[in-house]
């Protein structure tokens, strides 16, 4: 088959949501300061880690996690 299957563009698509939350997360993280850099360094090192090893389990739990501390904010 030439075509990707639906289930890795599903993937994909979860991973390319979950990198832009990651982004804006720690940006938001660095403004506050509410982190340290080292802080936010191991945190993206070990989700990066994660995508590797389970990109669509990884996808599921960054979004979930970074969905969270802001969802309050308007």
């Amino acid at each position: 088959m030439d075509k990707k299957e639906p289930f890795s563009e599903h993937v994909a698509q979860w991973c390319k949501h979950a990198r832009q939350l990651r982004a804006s997360a720690h940006d938001r993280c660095r403004e506050e300061r509410s982190l340290g850099f080292l802080e936010c360094r191991a945190r993206a090192s070990e989700a990066s880690k994660k995508e590797k090893e389970s990109p669509l389990m990884w996808a599921r739990e960054e979004s979930a996690a970074l969905r969270k501390p802001f969802s309050n904010v308007q």
